[in-house]
């Protein structure tokens, strides 16, 4: 398990300053004076996570909330108050932050936890085309939208869980059968692909049957494709 050593107050400020420069908005000065001389009764926001994933959603309030603010005659009052609400009700730990995420938002952070390196849009297309009802690219995109703070796309395309006790929780939040199943969802969308298959889709293919002790699996994946692999490509795997 991850431990963190507790914010001091004036790493508490620093990040707040960080969050609101990162996501280039402010927030009502009263509610961000508040916030930071009342610490002591938050002390679950002095864990560095749950205190960036707070001031994120605040920052990124949803379409139909803004029009309710709007409609107010005192929008910073009404926006302060909303806050404040949002704060006495933000979970205290990852796990309980997670039970309130969509089936749609956990099935996304569970493909990117369970992957090897991340998943690309054309990964997550195959994915969401084997899952039906339950995905699609489209979800997919809204979920990446709106936790833009825990998933990150890197320059080479792909999606990952960047922080890392939420990826932790996320593993340990599962079942065995439901992490065999999901490595097994992954073996058989990416292995769909057929000629589309590329070399990242090849070594996610591989890992989840290694992870799975797949032996099998491992040797006719190796074999079907070997021949197609350049040395270069061979080191990395």
């Amino acid at each position: 398990d991850y431990i963190l050593e507790e914010l001091s107050d004036e790493d508490v400020k620093l990040i707040i300053e960080r969050e609101l420069y990162l996501n280039k908005k402010t927030i009502p000065p009263i509610f961000l004076y508040y916030l930071q001389e009342n610490m002591d009764k938050f002390q679950h926001l002095k864990n560095p996570s749950l205190l960036s994933i707070f001031i994120s959603e605040i920052c990124h309030l949803r379409k139909e909330e803004y029009e309710e603010l709007g409609k107010e005659k005192d929008f910073m009052k009404a926006l302060t108050i909303l806050f404040m609400y949002r704060l006495n009700t933000f979970p205290k730990t990852i796990e309980e932050y997670l039970d309130t995420l969509s089936e749609p938002a956990i099935l996304v952070f569970q493909l990117l936890s369970l992957s090897r390196d991340g998943l690309d849009e054309d990964d997550i297309r195959a994915i969401t085309y084997n899952l039906g009802d339950q995905l699609d690219v489209y979800t997919f995109r809204s979920v990446v939208h709106e936790f833009r703070k825990i998933i990150r796309k890197l320059d080479s395309g792909k999606y990952i869980i960047s922080n890392t006790l939420v990826k932790e929780a996320i593993l340990n939040s599962l079942e065995e059968v439901e992490i065999r199943t999901t490595r097994y969802q992954l073996i058989s969308a990416l292995g769909g692909r057929g000629s589309k298959l590329n070399f990242d889709s090849f070594k996610e293919i591989l890992y989840q049957y290694y992870m799975l002790q797949n032996y099998e699996g491992m040797g006719i994946i190796l074999s079907l494709v070997e021949q197609s692999l350049t040395i270069e490509e061979k080191v990395k795997l």
